[in-house]
């Protein structure tokens, strides 16, 4: 199935489609979701090397890097990944876990509609989830979902805590890392109860809101 996705894809047509080399499949994470969602594989459109030749692989952040550091041992070096970046910790977002205090990301209040912390799924761990949403904020690569609606991909699964991005768009739908890292962090800040545990799914607002970001435990642990 999940060589004919990749094959699908191609199909429709990258704009570099003629630099494009055969996906490469990396462990999939089965994830149960909420009645009348479907989950695939994200795909990706990634290079190993800065100016080097495009190639498609499928799987989470985690995934990709573990890949891209056997193409390219020097890959975040070549890509500015070493660069200092504003990570999430317990300690600087989660209250009553830490000396410091985060305000609630700017992102947050015009951008969501809704978040539910109630869906109908088991909770993860939050220490887990901000290591996640520091890997989305490093990610390279452009990443994109099938039409939808109600299409999810894992993103980021560490141990038994994962965020997916969710599309309702009847396209391809491009899925950018930092709004699903910032709706993570809008998830933590709604439906924390202070007890290092989370689940909870954020729709993002306005015209071009057909899509959401879920935190959630998937079925078994990541790969």
């Amino acid at each position: 199935m999940r060589t004919s996705y990749v094959a699908a894809g191609i199909q429709v047509g990258l704009a570099v489609a003629s630099q494009v080399a055969a996906a490469l499949q990396l462990p999939d994470v089965q994830s149960s979701l909420p009645d009348g969602y479907s989950q695939v594989p994200l795909e990706w459109e990634l290079q190993s090397h800065v100016g080097g030749q495009t190639f498609l692989l499928n799987g989470t952040v985690q995934d990709v890097h573990k890949e891209l550091e056997k193409r390219n041992p020097n890959f975040r070096v070549d890509f500015g990944l070493e660069d200092p970046v504003d990570n999430v910790t317990i300690a600087g977002l989660h209250p009553g876990h830490g000396p410091l205090e985060r305000r609630i990301p700017s992102e947050c209040a015009g951008h969501w509609q809704k978040v539910d912390c109630d869906i109908p799924k088991l909770t993860c761990q939050i220490d887990e989830i901000y290591e996640g949403i520091n890997h989305l904020k490093k990610a390279i690569g452009s990443p994109r979902l099938p039409p939808g609606p109600k299409i999810c991909s894992v993103v980021s699964c560490i141990s038994y805590s994962a965020i997916l991005f969710c599309s309702d768009h009847d396209m391809y739908f491009n899925a950018p890392f930092y709004d699903a890292a910032v709706g993570a962090e809008c998830i933590i800040k709604e439906c924390d109860r202070g007890d290092y545990l989370i689940k909870g799914q954020a729709w993002a607002a306005g015209s071009e809101g057909k899509w959401s970001v879920m935190v959630r435990r998937p079925d078994k642990k990541c790969p």
